[in-house]
């Protein structure tokens, strides 16, 4: 393998050795040629290899490399020392399998990072293929190889990048591959992002001030619960609901010493009417303060029980459903992050009939599509058949806004501001990275993100979708409610619509219906990305369900 791929070609400068070969081609060549732990070879053997008999290289970076970056390239070369050996080392090696799609020379970012003054980067190299020869199948629909490399902190990301395009001017790659293009490369940052930034003290100003909120309410409602308290008499009678998730009224003592007509008796002696004597939870804000305590709403929100007049089936949708979006997800997320050492397998075994009901995944989306139009038009009929059709439209609307956007608002925060801090390294950074959120966040607040090519969190189409079907649903609620016929006939003629709009989408931009086209193992790079642009997120195409 090593005499294969390491011809005497890959050494030799292009006319003679008068001729200065760049300092980065060391890396290159190595990393390319060592199949066996570099550790066995000397530093000597690894420079006077690099440098095919020639006198000593000095660097010679075309393009804008740093001469920080070149003087410590030089430096790194002409001490003959252990570190030389674990730099090298820790560069990505080919494997085996590249025309399987083994595209990944992933080298050791642990080892690479523990050398001083040195930083781990993956750089993303396109790879074009001559015609009528065997085709690398990719999952992206991209030709990419992506190459760790080691070097020193003082190479920026651009540094690595200059230098790997000129680099691969003098050296030409292995497997029959006649051209290969640097694209981009990513260098690991300690901290992944800045402490000092806006977004970050602002995100964590918020954190912190709900979790106070929360903190004071629990020690609010425990001190409530705990002491007694009396309020100014009223006379409202109320009838205490001791299983009520409703505040409880604390006992309140008479002036004579004696519990009053109002105290509250033993549960064994049920309810009864008393005297309202409300705790310091009606002032404004304690009632604020209680909205946050943490241990009120766990117990609420990991109560099991369904509220009266629910519909208890659709929690078993949910979970079904839920659990098929997961289940979908998981196998495009850890193809399309391209560090699958096997992707052609993955992709035959996507292929079989017995996995399609993973693959297309799509139907667990619309079924939350299908309760989110169940649950309006439930509970809406059911009170517009109580007030003689009349609902108030403006808290309708705006109900729905207030109840979504603030967890959305905090879901953008923390995606953006704190998710760089919970991982490390170039492919985790890259991963994480959100370029269009700086200029395109405000289209996710006002729910029209699914009609913009540069989505700022990609998901959140879904949200979108959701509130503009609401918007839409008074026209169809009225109907239903005045005219049952004429609302069916309305939803009817909906459905037909849209499912022809979606088959003329797809004629016309000729996709395909299948989820992998394993007849195509190498598909045009935008497809995926176009036919979620054009179809898959846009409510004329989802409305049906």
């Amino acid at each position: 393998m090593i005499r294969l791929v390491c011809n005497k070609r890959f050494f030799e400068p292009r006319s003679s050795c008068s001729q200065k070969v760049g300092i980065h081609t060391l890396f290159i060549v190595t990393s390319l040629c060592i199949q066996v732990t570099s550790g066995f070879m000397t530093p000597d053997m690894i420079l006077k290899m690099a440098t095919a008999g020639c006198p000593p290289m000095t660097p010679h970076v075309q393009g804008e490399v740093s001469s920080k970056c070149e003087a410590d390239l030089a430096d790194l070369m002409a001490t003959e020392t252990g570190e030389l050996i674990q730099v090298v080392d820790s560069f990505g090696k080919p494997e085996s399998g590249l025309l399987a799609g083994n595209a990944v020379w992933m080298g050791h970012y642990d080892e690479c990072m523990s050398i001083s003054d040195f930083n781990f980067c993956m750089s993303y190299l396109q790879l074009t293929l001559p015609q009528n020869s065997s085709s690398v199948p990719s999952p992206t629909g991209k030709t990419q190889l992506m190459w760790g490399v080691c070097v020193p902190q003082s190479c920026s990301d651009s540094d690595i990048l200059y230098a790997l395009q000129d680099l691969l001017t003098l050296v030409e790659a292995p497997f029959n591959i006649t051209a290969v293009n640097a694209s981009s490369v990513v260098c690991a940052q300690d901290p992944p992002a800045p402490y000092n930034s806006i977004g970050f003290i602002v995100t964590m100003a918020i954190i912190g001030l709900l979790a106070s909120l929360m903190l004071l309410g629990a020690f609010l409602d425990t001190t409530l619960r705990s002491v007694n308290y009396k309020a100014p008499p009223s006379t409202h009678k109320l009838v205490i609901n001791r299983t009520s998730d409703s505040y409880p009224y604390q006992r309140v003592r008479s002036p004579s010493g004696g519990d009053d007509r109002g105290a509250v008796e033993e549960e064994d002696q049920g309810a009864r009417d008393l005297e309202e004597v409300p705790t310091a939870c009606t002032r404004a804000w304690q009632q604020f303060l209680l909205c946050f305590a943490v241990h009120r709403n766990l117990t609420k929100l990991l109560s099991s029980k369904t509220s009266e007049g629910g519909i208890s089936c659709l929690n078993g949708i949910r979970v079904i459903s839920m659990t098929w979006v997961i289940l979908g997800h998981v196998p495009l997320f850890i193809l399309m992050a391209g560090v699958v050492g096997n992707p052609s397998v993955a992709l035959d075994f996507i292929g079989r009939f017995g996995f399609q009901a993973v693959a297309n995944a799509f139907f667990s989306v619309d079924s939350f599509f299908f309760l989110s139009g169940l649950l309006v038009a439930y509970m809406a009929l059911g009170k517009m058949a109580k007030t003689g059709g009349k609902l108030p439209w403006f808290w309708f609307y705006f109900h729905r806004y207030w109840r979504l956007t603030p967890a959305l608002g905090m879901t953008m925060l923390i995606w953006l501001h704190l998710k760089p801090y919970l991982g490390s390294g170039p492919i985790w950074q890259a991963t994480v990275s959100d370029p269009y959120c700086s200029k395109y966040w405000w289209v996710n607040l006002l729910y029209i993100n699914n009609f913009y090519q540069d989505n700022c969190i990609a998901w959140v189409w879904y949200l979108a979708n959701d509130m503009q079907f609401f918007i839409i649903s008074p026209f169809l609620l009225i109907m239903l409610h005045k005219l049952p016929l004429l609302g069916l006939l309305s939803m009817l003629v909906i459905c037909v619509v849209s499912s022809i709009t979606t088959g003329v989408l797809m004629a016309k931009h000729n996709f395909s219906v299948l989820f992998v086209d394993l007849s195509n193992p190498n598909p045009p790079a935008d497809i995926n990305q176009s036919f979620q642009e054009v179809i898959y997120d846009k409510p004329y195409c989802r409305i049906a369900p």
